[in-house]
């Protein structure tokens, strides 16, 4: 039987992001040196990002779909953009979950706090540093509900 890995990102200048193969694992990789200079930001996503997916080779990836607000947003929509195409070009498919969705499947309400999630996520057993690595884990939960 071959093992599946899953990618799961929670894009932010401290972005999120789970593996599931027979486990998950998940940490945060934090982008903020770059937050300034948006092609040293592009640059510096872009090679984590395809280190991750030549290490890894996951079956899917899957995004937080992005909620942008704040003059970082540009930024942020950079780096959704520069996912996709990383995996395309990995030949990856890619599947996207609104906030929404995934706190309503995380807590059963859609418009819940992030601290919240992160409470629920920690009761299901796991340690996330922050709200965007336990949107990540959130994240493969969610797209394994849907893929059952």
């Amino acid at each position: 039987m071959s093992k599946t890995t899953l990618l799961a990102l929670d894009i932010a200048l401290n972005t999120g992001w789970a593996l599931s193969d027979q486990k998950i694992h998940s940490g945060t990789q934090s982008f903020h040196a770059h937050q300034y200079d948006c092609a040293a930001l592009g640059s510096a996503f872009s090679d984590w990002l395809s280190g991750m997916l030549s290490e890894h080779k996951p079956s899917a990836v899957i995004i937080e779909r992005p909620f942008f607000r704040g003059p970082s947003s540009w930024h942020l929509s950079g780096m959704v953009w520069e996912a996709h195409r990383a995996a395309h070009h990995f030949c990856i498919p890619r599947f996207e979950y609104a906030p929404t969705s995934l706190k309503k499947f995380i807590v059963g309400k859609g418009l819940a706090k992030k601290e919240v999630v992160v409470a629920k996520i920690k009761e299901l057993g796991f340690t996330p540093a922050n709200d965007h690595e336990a949107d990540a884990i959130a994240l493969l939960l969610l797209h394994g509900s849907k893929t059952k």
